[in-house]
């Protein structure tokens, strides 16, 4: 019986790449020795050999044909039998071989999937691919400088009352240096995506948390600096801005963090008071779950611009294992409706 060997190459070897869950490799190659379609014909040329007369002789002295007669003709039935079955064979083949490729592609590719998808990417449709990387890397240098906190067995409370079992302190961060400088570089390049790169003239940082970044991200961009106080400091010039501020000037607003943007809007109106112009505002960190926000910079022509917000920071802490035992569950089911889990909490302290 013949026997064919078939070589199947699947692919092209190629080095591991990296990715956040994991490598994946491709390429490689599969021998595969598979019994020819020769077998299947065996008895059909056994049998259309002995129509044409050819006899076995088990005598020591050879093999000798027998006299031509009818049967040295060709037999067409014979040979369409032979025919057919050899394409079955061939077919055969094909599919064992098809066969064994499927089976190795399934075993040595290793398919990247989330471990969870409760926190979906969806909350940020509009968002770009280096925008998504960026939102990543932020949510990890928060993490790594413990700038987030999650609490839910003792929630903290907000000043406005509400309770949460989450918690950010942006303030940490200027006592990290590389993380805040990778920060700053990322802050720079979404500014210039969306503000564009000679469509501002300078930058004010709000009192306090929002001054030493505003500082950063002026010198990334060549531009003046300035920090607008919450409210007129009562004496001398009466100032509420700091520094010179030129009458028409294009100015981008930067702080730290937003909530629900009530002192956003203060620092827009004493920009503006002030003679300049405002269209864009920076954070480092959107808590993205109150919707109050959106409509209330929009209705003053004001566009927001953030690194991150609560969903990304939670998905890359669950994907880093940082959450321990049930607190996922609280921490998501605050952000889907925040009024609803800190009334339940408060009730149930009762």
């Amino acid at each position: 019986m013949g026997v064919k060997r078939v070589k199947v190459r699947v692919g092209a070897q190629a080095e591991p790449g990296e990715n956040a869950g994991g490598e994946t490799r491709r390429g490689g190659a599969v021998f595969l020795i598979a019994a020819g379609a020769q077998y299947l014909v065996h008895g059909a040329e056994r049998e259309a050999a002995a129509r044409q007369g050819v006899v076995e002789r088990g005598d020591a002295k050879g093999q000798h044909a027998m006299p031509g007669g009818p049967l040295d003709m060709p037999d067409p039935i014979a040979q369409r039998c032979q025919a057919t079955v050899g394409h079955v064979g061939h077919a055969l083949e094909h599919v064992i071989c098809s066969y064994f490729v499927l089976i190795y592609l399934r075993l040595s590719i290793r398919f990247v999937l989330p471990l969870r998808c409760a926190m979906p990417s969806a909350r940020h449709p509009a968002r770009s691919p280096s925008e998504a990387d960026a939102a990543d890397i932020t949510a990890r240098i928060l993490l790594e400088t413990e700038s987030v906190l999650f609490r839910p067995e003792d929630p903290f409370t907000f000043t406005s009352g509400l309770r949460s079992p989450v918690y950010i302190d942006c303030r940490r961060l200027i006592s990290f240096p590389r993380a805040r400088k990778k920060l700053m570089d990322l802050a720079a390049e979404l500014i210039a995506r969306h503000a564009g790169f000679e469509s501002l003239d300078a930058v004010a940082g709000g009192e306090t948390a929002g001054i030493p970044f505003a500082a950063w991200i002026a010198d990334r961009l060549s531009l003046p600096m300035l920090y607008v106080r919450k409210q007129p400091k009562g004496f001398g010039r009466n100032a509420q801005i700091e520094g010179e501020l030129k009458d028409g000037a294009r100015v981008l607003l930067v702080e730290d963090l937003a909530s629900e943007g009530t002192s956003k809007l203060n620092f827009v109106r004493a920009i503006r008071q002030a003679g300049g112009r405002i269209d864009d505002a920076f954070v480092i960190f959107n808590y993205g779950i109150f919707p109050q926000i959106d409509t209330s910079l929009a209705a003053e022509g004001i566009t927001l611009l953030a690194l991150a917000t609560w969903w990304d920071v939670a998905s890359t802490a669950q994907r880093l294992g940082r959450f321990a035992p049930g607190q996922y569950e609280a921490v998501e089911s605050f952000l889907k409706n925040p009024e609803a889990w800190s009334k339940a909490r408060a009730a149930a302290r009762r």
